[in-house]
């Protein structure tokens, strides 16, 4: 390629030049007259070589029946753990509680629900109330109204 500076490819009309120097990224390659632009650089169609075609790995683990895949790469929290195939989120993320709160949700039949109650209320012996019922807003006043109704329906929580 014959090497021509910028000046006189603008004075002949060309669309492009040549230097035989290197861009800032390394290309050795022609420049456009108008911009001074590397093509390459440019067009990276050109200047790369084109990479393989991505694999769908949440596809192929939904397809082979499994709820966990793995990435390999970090979430937006930093985990680098395996996601569930139903929704693409991280496992510790969504097994963490949020905002210090844990929730109780009571399925099933009135057995478990006897059993989850029991356990509940050794739990309130060691520990008694935490807040009074004006104290309460927000999540607390919602567990306090589904406690309220869980006694009505089962007696009362000691």
């Amino acid at each position: 390629m014959e090497i021509v500076e910028r000046r006189k490819a603008i004075e002949s009309g060309l669309p492009r030049f040549y230097t035989g120097k290197t861009c800032k990224h390394g290309h050795v390659s022609e420049r456009y007259t108008s911009t001074g632009g590397c093509i390459a650089c440019l067009r990276p169609d050109i200047a790369k070589p084109p990479t393989a075609p991505t694999v769908d790995v949440r596809a192929l683990a939904i397809a082979d029946g499994r709820t966990q895949y793995t990435l390999g790469t970090p979430c937006k929290r930093g985990h680098v753990a395996a996601r569930y195939t139903s929704n693409g989120q991280c496992v510790v993320c969504l097994r963490r509680p949020r905002h210090g709160t844990t929730r109780i949700t009571l399925h099933g039949p009135a057995s478990v629900i006897d059993a989850v109650l029991d356990y509940f209320n050794l739990l309130m012996e060691d520990v008694g109330p935490v807040l009074r019922p004006d104290q309460m807003t927000g999540g607390a006043a919602l567990a306090a109204h589904n406690l309220a109704k869980l006694e009505a329906k089962y007696g009362p929580i000691k």
